[in-house]
C-alpha cells in the first residue's frame, strides 16, 4: 500500500520540487533587490524589514510544523486505503 501510495505521488512530487525551486530563487533576487534598494533609501528601513522578515520566518517555521503533522496523518490514511484495495484486489 504504501509504494503504490509513493509511486503515485512521484510526478506531482517533481514538479513541485522544480516549481519550488523557482519560486525560491526568484524570491531570493526580489529580496537582495529589495534589501540593496532600502539600504539607499535609509538603513532604518533596512533593519525594519529584516526585523519583518525574522518574524515572518519564525512565524513560517511554527505553521510549517503544524502542516507537516497534518499531512502525516494524511499520509497514513492514504497508505492505510491503498493497503486495503491492494488486499481486496
Amino acid at each position: 500500500g504504501h509504494l503504490i501510495n509513493i509511486l503515485g505521488r512521484a510526478p506531482q512530487a517533481i514538479r513541485v520540487q522544480i516549481v519550488e525551486s523557482e519560486l525560491i530563487f526568484c524570491n531570493l533576487i526580489l529580496i537582495c533587490v529589495y534589501l540593496a534598494s532600502l539600504s539607499c533609501l535609509s538603513p532604518w528601513l533596512s533593519l525594519v524589514a529584516v526585523c519583518i522578515a525574522s518574524a515572518i520566518g519564525d512565524l513560517h517555521r511554527l505553521l510549517q510544523l503544524k502542516i507537516s503533522a497534518a499531512a502525516e496523518k494524511h499520509d497514513a490514511v492514504n497508505r492505510r486505503i491503498s493497503a486495503g484495495i491492494n488486499e481486496d484486489l
